[in-house]
């Protein structure tokens, strides 16, 4: 069975020169457009590796975030953590240097 919305589209393709020329160059590269885009989203049975492999799911990106986590925390022991400040300036997280008025002004706009 023929989805309706095909159908429709096509009888106007038919009434519309450039619409049908536009169709004719342009609908067999959408067509392998969808094909790849199915191919890569939905068939993962013949990929290299685990088929639900993530980019960060292997031992270098996984050591490198367990470097950063350890450096990030390392940092708000020594400094505190700037999510618990009560105040309202705007300043360098590891200096504490207070910016101007006119710089918070300008990134709280932002």
């Amino acid at each position: 069975m023929r989805d309706m919305s095909t159908t429709v589209g096509m009888i106007g393709l038919t009434e519309n020169p450039e619409a049908m020329r536009k169709f004719v160059l342009l609908g067999p590269e959408m067509a392998n457009m969808v094909f790849k885009f199915e191919d890569e989203s939905f068939n993962n049975t013949e990929k290299k590796g685990d088929p639900n492999n993530h980019h960060n799911a292997n031992k270098a990106a996984q050591t490198a975030f367990l470097t950063h986590e350890k450096a990030l925390e390392s940092v708000m022991t020594d400094l505190g953590n700037p999510f618990l400040e009560e105040n309202e300036d705007l300043y360098h997280l590891e200096s504490k240097k207070i910016c101007p008025s006119s710089s918070k002004d300008t990134v709280f706009t932002i």
